[in-house]
């Protein structure tokens, strides 16, 4: 009785290269896709961290400016938008100096424009000492 015996040719050790090859480029394209997602994963927890910290100055503005719940809600959502907006400038590398402090003074008009529509007058001025009082305090 003859045992058949695997003896390797030509074709089965192209085989084996080939399948070495498709291995190493799934791996690779795993890893790529791993670093992308964990990229997204970055900017999602940075948002976040972002809207926490906006929900807590918003609750202090809410104290300080007397703001029903109504309010304090859309200038959360105002501060959030202007952040984010501000993170999306300072992440854009396309963008020139200028260009960036230009949009950045788009931003601002809008916020503006959104806080007068949110508050009245005396909440408004107050608003307005608050932040310069605190931009006082970085510098």
């Amino acid at each position: 009785m003859n045992l058949l015996r695997f003896v390797p040719d030509a074709n089965s050790k192209s085989n084996f290269k080939t399948n070495i090859m498709k291995k190493f480029i799934t791996l690779c394209v795993l890893v790529f896709l791993f670093a992308l997602g964990t990229n997204g994963l970055t900017a999602q927890e940075k948002y976040k961290q972002m809207d926490e910290v906006i929900k807590v100055e918003a609750e202090e503005l809410q104290k300080i400016l007397n703001l029903d719940k109504d309010q304090t809600a859309l200038l959360a959502r105002s501060m959030f938008a202007k952040e984010k907006a501000y993170a999306d400038i300072a992440t854009n590398k396309k963008l020139d100096e200028k260009e960036a402090r230009n949009l950045k003074e788009k931003v601002d008009m809008n916020f503006k424009s959104r806080l007068q529509d949110i508050l009245d007058e005396e909440q408004f001025a107050t608003y307005s000492a608050y932040q310069a009082k605190k931009m006082v305090k970085k510098e």
